[in-house]
């Protein structure tokens, strides 16, 4: 009986590992034995047999050399106490020659009598094109700020509430009028409505609530008071951001 739900474990082990198709690996940090399964080559485009004899000195010539001392770093914090688990990033030398980026994870799960790690198990997975989307989603993210930065006014987005709570609000607010734009986030700073002229609250509001309304964009010019105390007439184009109900989320606009 033990025997069998023995068997039962491991096979449910594999179908997990199999499921998430991960790399797995056993390192005894002493001798630099290693143990890698045939998944973990073949995210490479290896075989084990190909890679054979394998210790802890295949994975070395395989990560690249500038992420090696960083991992060596981490396992040490690891290796100490200081970090629970063991955790990183690092480039693996493709069989094909191009980079792939893994994600390996660990921990001990053995000391030697004397107190000193044994052998550390984990896994490994190909993460190449979560990593890949980041980096250009924040190439997106530069080439959008870019483009912000050099707006001759100020682009945002806020709530449609009595006070235009902003969400965001790019530098050149500061520019427009003596206030940095951080002065305006938030439900307790400084509202767009403090500074726009009394006369001009009212039609502003008719206007983009009648715009929003009809789910069509808004042109307003209005009046705002400079941080100088002098007044600057001001010209806005914005427009409502829908949620796939049709509701209303925010406000897009630049002044």
């Amino acid at each position: 009986e033990a025997n069998s739900a023995l068997a039962q474990q491991r096979e449910f082990l594999d179908d997990v590992l199999k499921g998430a198709n991960l790399g797995t690996w056993r390192w005894n940090v002493q001798t630099g034995e290693a143990i890698f399964n045939e998944r973990w080559a073949a995210m490479l485009g290896y075989s084990l047999a190909e890679l054979a004899p394998i210790s802890i000195d295949t994975w070395q010539s395989l990560t690249h050399p500038d992420d090696v001392k960083e991992t060596r770093a981490l396992l040490e914090q690891h290796f100490s106490g200081e970090l629970e688990f063991y955790e990183n990033q690092f480039r693996m030398r493709h069989k094909l020659g191009h980079w792939v980026m893994v994600l390996a994870r660990g921990r001990v799960v053995s000391f030697t009598p004397e107190g000193a790690p044994l052998w550390l198990s984990g896994t490994h997975s190909d993460i190449t094109e979560l990593h890949n989307s980041r980096i250009l989603l924040l190439e997106s993210e530069l080439r959008l700020q870019t483009m912000i930065s050099n707006f001759p006014g100020a682009v945002y987005r806020c709530e449609n509430d009595v006070r235009w709570t902003m969400l965001y609000l790019s530098a050149a607010v500061l520019d427009l009028t003596g206030y940095p734009a951080e002065k305006f986030m938030g439900d307790v700073g400084l509202s767009m409505t403090d500074i726009t002229h009394a006369d001009d609250v009212p039609v502003i509001y008719e206007k983009t609530q009648d715009a929003l309304r009809r789910k069509e964009s808004f042109h307003v010019i209005y009046r705002l008071q400079h941080a100088d105390n002098r007044w600057r007439w001001v010209e806005e184009v914005g427009c409502g951001v829908y949620d796939e109900r049709g509701e209303l989320k925010y406000i897009d606009g630049f002044i």
